[in-house]
């Protein structure tokens, strides 16, 4: 498990400061057991929050090349990427799990890359 985030967003998106303990985590894994250990309730609420949101922040992101998002953005990054991993719970399957789906934690995904990874 990996250090708790403790860089503050961009202040342009600091009202989605309440989600980052919880969501801004830097591995697929940390944030697939944080939806599988999260209430269906936080994840819609998780959702709600960031949905419109999202083309700000990927509007953000974007000024950035793939893998070279600097430290000070990684938290919304994350927060990003946290978004898309629980989109379909929220969207399709009502629920955390993925009904008739894989153990979530037994196939070993590759990892996104950021300027820490370098």
């Amino acid at each position: 498990m990996s250090e708790p985030i403790s860089t503050p967003l961009p202040e342009s998106f600091a009202d989605l400061s309440g989600y980052v303990d919880a969501w801004a985590k830097p591995t697929f894994r940390e944030r697939y057991r944080q939806r599988m250990d999260s209430p269906q309730a936080a994840l819609v609420a998780f959702y709600q929050a960031l949905l419109p949101r999202m083309d700000a922040i990927t509007e953000h992101l974007n000024q950035y090349a793939p893998g070279e998002v600097p430290a000070a953005d990684l938290p919304l990054y994350f927060l990003a990427c946290s978004f898309m991993d629980i989109a379909a719970a929220v969207e399709i399957y009502e629920q955390p799990d993925v009904p008739l789906g894989l153990e979530w934690w037994r196939p070993e995904l590759t990892e996104c890359r950021t300027a820490l990874d370098a």
